[in-house]
């Protein structure tokens, strides 16, 4: 920086620490006893709006495991705010005894790959520091997310040790690996979405400049395929020591062609990972047109399998 001729120093900014137990507002009752944390600021990032959560700890024997649920959007918008449909997994869980954290991450236009990675891996970390005081057990950790948020769920559970999918977002030091995670038809093979939807009903050409995918890895699919590859969880299968997954995705999806989540569970298996893959016949994206009591159901007991 210069001014009338004189090199002045840049200033060095430092994001704000992300919020403790000490900082946190006090948690509001809900009718039966659970308490709710709002807006909890799990990691600061300058340039960036505050990544927050809402921590909702349910009532009765304490320390409870957690779950990180990740809401969907296409990487371009959402809200980890309470909705008709994401409010009764939420309910679920609560009702079998895990804590729900509702995270928020960056978008596609805000920043790129790995950013939404570092987020919900940020997340996990901050549970992992914090949680024992806040009524948690920090190595009981899973994750559930839909769509944009069942992508990253699956990175959640294939990797947990490369630094540069970790990233040094918010809280540093623990592990952002969890225990067990549910992928509710999430992409994970960029570069053959468009190619699994032909002759099928598709919103939209993934591969186009402007689609979601290629937004977020900053560029079409196919004219980066090094960067695609890289943003795409099945690269990541043959992974050291995943954590079980729990694949579901309706045979209808047009947004999501259902091959995504089957050729991720064939090379899990192939490595003699912990996968499970349930295929809804009939479903679309958000299980339109089926039943999402027994779907719930289902996530809920693989999730209590693994971290109760």
């Amino acid at each position: 920086m210069r001014i009338a001729g004189e090199e002045l120093p840049v200033p060095q900014l430092v994001a704000p620490p992300p919020d403790t137990p000490l900082t946190l507002s006090p948690p509001v009752d809900r009718e039966g006893g659970t308490r709710v944390y709002r807006d909890v600021v799990y990691a600061n990032e300058i340039g960036y709006r505050p990544l927050r959560m809402d921590l909702m700890v349910p009532a009765g024997a304490e320390p409870a495991p957690a779950v990180v649920w990740m809401h969907g959007g296409g990487f371009l918008l959402g809200s980890r705010r309470r909705s008709a449909f994401s409010g009764p997994p939420w309910d679920a869980l609560l009702a079998r005894g895990f804590a729900v954290a509702v995270v928020e991450y960056r978008f596609a236009f805000e920043e790129r790959f790995p950013a939404c990675v570092h987020d919900a891996k940020a997340a996990v970390r901050w549970l992992r520091r914090y949680g024992a005081d806040l009524g948690l057990l920090p190595h009981a950790i899973g994750a559930w997310g839909e769509s944009a948020g069942g992508y990253l769920s699956a990175f959640l559970a294939l990797d947990g040790r490369q630094q540069a999918l970790d990233g040094e977002v918010g809280v540093t030091g623990p592990s952002s690996e969890v225990a067990a995670a549910v992928d509710w038809y999430g992409p994970t093979d960029f570069l053959d979405m468009d190619a699994q939807a032909e002759g099928a009903r598709s919103i939209h050409p993934h591969d186009a400049p402007g689609s979601p995918e290629s937004l977020l890895i900053g560029g079409p699919l196919q004219q980066n395929p090094d960067a695609a590859r890289a943003a795409s969880p099945l690269s990541y299968a043959a992974s050291s020591d995943p954590a079980p997954l729990l694949l579901m995705h309706g045979t209808k999806d047009p947004y999501v062609p259902y091959q995504q989540s089957v050729v991720l569970a064939e090379a899990m298996a192939a490595q003699g990972a912990p996968v499970t893959l349930h295929l809804v016949d009939g479903a679309g994206h958000m299980f339109e047109g089926v039943d999402h009591g027994p779907l719930i159901q289902q996530s809920v007991d693989f999730l209590a399998d693994h971290l109760m």
